[in-house]
């Protein structure tokens, strides 16, 4: 899993840092100490403080609105099947208890 991480993470919101850059991050996001679920926020000036390329979006622009309107309803159908994960893929989605 870490060398997953590591990949998405030098191909994506790390493009063009080194190793090291992308290890010290990965380091600092998967240490417990800091962060004490997998589910913790990292807001837009903590990914930004990490060195993460990130882009900040205005609650009213649309596809915030679309985003925070999947959140809500992947919460209420959570809540009301008593759900602790939901796994997408790319042709089925799978509910777990809580």
């Amino acid at each position: 899993m870490r060398q997953m991480a590591f990949d998405i993470l030098e191909k994506g919101m790390m493009s063009g840092k080194d190793h090291t850059e992308v290890n010290d991050v990965l380091n600092k996001i998967s240490d417990t100490a800091g962060y004490k679920s997998h589910g913790a926020v990292i807001d837009f000036d903590e990914a930004n403080a990490l060195g993460l390329k990130v882009s900040f979006l205005e609650p009213s622009d649309l596809l915030w609105r679309r985003i925070w309107l999947l959140y809500c309803l992947y919460d209420y159908d959570m809540r009301l099947k008593q759900l602790g994960k939901i796994f997408e893929g790319n042709k089925f989605s799978i509910g777990r208890p809580a």
